[in-house]
């Protein structure tokens, strides 16, 4: 049996299935509404929980998350209901490339890894040139 997370995780992995289930007591899910947004440099990604009792359930499909650039998103999750809005999270969320999705050709190293590897490339190929030039 799976259990169900009472909280927003910090990671996804693009492909897999995101659910989640909110307690919000103040915002009952039969009266309220619960939407979230994901959001980094020029992407936005939005879903909409469903109510389950007065809870909310999170549940979006891998055939859905399959799609979402791997990148940190700010996370934020509003509650409305006629013309009410209010904030009830604020965070931040990984979604991890799908590896499976990928026969070849995916660059899994960090972003540091990359800068210090171009900059070596840098180096080594301006200190071949310069042995060129000495023969």
């Amino acid at each position: 049996m799976i259990t169900i997370s009472t909280q927003e995780p910090f990671e996804i992995t693009a492909g897999d299935t995101l659910k989640f289930k909110k307690i919000l007591p103040a915002y009952p899910a039969k009266k309220w509404i619960l939407t979230y947004y994901l959001v980094k440099s020029g992407t936005q990604i939005v879903f909409t929980a469903t109510a389950d009792g007065n809870d909310f359930l999170i549940n979006v499909p891998s055939s859905v998350t399959k799609s979402w650039p791997a990148g940190t998103y700010k996370l934020e999750a509003y509650v409305t209901k006629e013309g009410e809005r209010y904030k009830v999270v604020s965070s931040t969320i990984e979604i991890k490339p799908n590896l499976a999705a990928y026969a070849e050709g995916l660059d899994t190293r960090s972003y540091v890894k990359r800068v210090l590897d171009a900059i070596e490339d840098t180096l080594v190929g301006r200190a071949n040139r310069d042995a060129d030039q000495i023969k």
